[in-house]
């Protein structure tokens, strides 16, 4: 019997494996699109997940963080209360808060209504006249800033907080 002449063996992969390798050519761009899109249905619910696990402080942060943070406390008066960021004496300090609910106002100059202050009312006194401040009539009050009283007009009513330095107590600073 004649043997038959073997051929070399192909430096091709099998017809099977082309055609697999085609295929996911063809179809990748649309399996990323599909992919992209699923990433956007369910990133709002991984979300709101991490969200339940905030406290409700952290929950309204800018920027927003994903996962939910340990608040750092300091001692004051024989409690751990939680740190704020406040701006007092004309720099950023750690503060506790130790009153809440305090009834304040935002005060302008009457030029220039843009900058305003907060100020709680029981520390301003009122002028009895009034301003007109962007149309609108306003009352007057001498309000202190630093060591010296100025007339600043009342724009509207807030709410803030007492927030107190927990290593020196005689620094105080209030905030919304």
């Amino acid at each position: 019997m004649a043997r038959r002449p073997v051929a070399a063996p192909s430096k091709r992969p099998p017809r099977r494996a082309r055609r697999f390798w085609r295929m996911a050519r063809s179809r990748a761009p649309v399996y990323v699109v599909l992919v992209g899109f699923a990433a956007m249905m369910v990133f709002p619910f991984i979300y709101m997940f991490f969200t339940s696990l905030k406290t409700s402080s952290d929950v309204f942060t800018y920027p927003p963080r994903v996962l939910p943070h340990e608040p750092v406390t300091a001692t004051f008066q024989g409690e751990e209360r939680p740190l704020f960021r406040i701006d007092a004496d004309g720099e950023t300090r750690s503060m506790v808060l130790v009153e809440q609910g305090i009834a304040a106002g935002v005060f302008a100059a009457p030029d220039d209504p843009g900058d305003t202050i907060v100020v709680p009312l029981l520390r301003v006194q009122s002028t009895g006249t009034e301003v007109v401040v962007e149309g609108v009539v306003r009352p007057l009050y001498r309000v202190p800033i630093g060591t010296e009283w100025r007339r600043l007009a009342l724009v509207r009513d807030t709410v803030v907080g007492r927030f107190v330095d927990p290593d020196r107590p005689d620094v105080e600073g209030y905030a919304v």
